[in-house]
């Protein structure tokens, strides 16, 4: 299907339309679903080759494709060039949206998720901990329930965040890191993706060691809490 529309896109526009990129972005995602990936990179490419020439080299529409790109390269196993797609997506959201936009906390989060694959727990651990910053922030200053594109940026940021916290505590990292671990999972529980973070907290809390007794005792206490908060009504009545 992607391949068709982007054959007649190519027929009836001229080569630099920005259409034409949406088109060579959807077929290069399609194509990375398939495991097709140096497919969907060379796709990619040309995408925000395209954009890059029809609305500027700092659109987001450019940062779209290169980060694409950036997820393929780093499926394919290319992590130097998975690396710097995000570096250069980091640079185009900073002059475009700003360093406090969700979408640059995803870029971050990226390159965490990229740092822990290549076992750098402490390059991964900085990046998380800058993408929760911004999205922490967001959160105090908003109020009711956010956009469905935030609440799934919260939600892929913050449980990254305590996937590489429970990776550092299971290496040895000293009690600082658990706390910081509880830190995040109470951070989740006010924020609109609680109950994601709930079953990742219960993953986690399953495991061994120091991270994962801290998580149950928090879980008991908060359990009783609540049971004591559900008991009030009905003894002031």
């Amino acid at each position: 299907m992607h391949e068709e529309a982007l054959s007649i896109r190519r027929s009836k526009l001229l080569p630099g339309d920005a259409m034409i990129a949406e088109s060579l972005n959807n077929l290069a995602e399609t194509r990375r679903l398939q495991g097709r990936l140096n497919d969907a990179v060379g796709d990619f490419r040309e995408a925000a080759e395209v954009w890059a020439a029809t609305l500027g080299p700092r659109h987001p529409r450019v940062a779209t494709a290169l980060s694409n790109m950036a997820v393929a390269s780093r499926e394919a196993g290319l992590y130097a060039e998975a690396e710097a797609l995000y570096r250069e997506v980091a640079r185009i959201q900073l002059a475009s949206i700003g360093p406090k936009h969700p979408d640059y906390a995803i870029t971050l989060n990226n390159l965490a998720r990229l740092k822990a694959a290549q076992g750098q727990g402490d390059a991964a651990l900085a990046f998380a901990r800058q993408a929760t910053a911004i999205l922490a922030e967001r959160d105090e200053l908003r109020s009711g329930t956010g956009a469905q594109a935030e609440q799934r940026a919260v939600q892929f940021v913050y449980v990254n965040h305590l996937s590489v916290l429970a990776k550092a505590a299971n290496d040895g990292s000293g009690p600082a890191v658990l706390d910081e671990a509880l830190d995040v999972v109470q951070r989740a529980r006010n924020s609109d993706v609680a109950e994601t973070l709930a079953r990742t907290t219960a993953r986690l809390a399953a495991g061994d060691g120091d991270l994962a007794a801290r998580l149950r005792r928090m879980q008991d206490g908060i359990d009783l809490l609540e049971q004591a908060e559900a008991s009030l009504p009905a003894a002031s009545a």
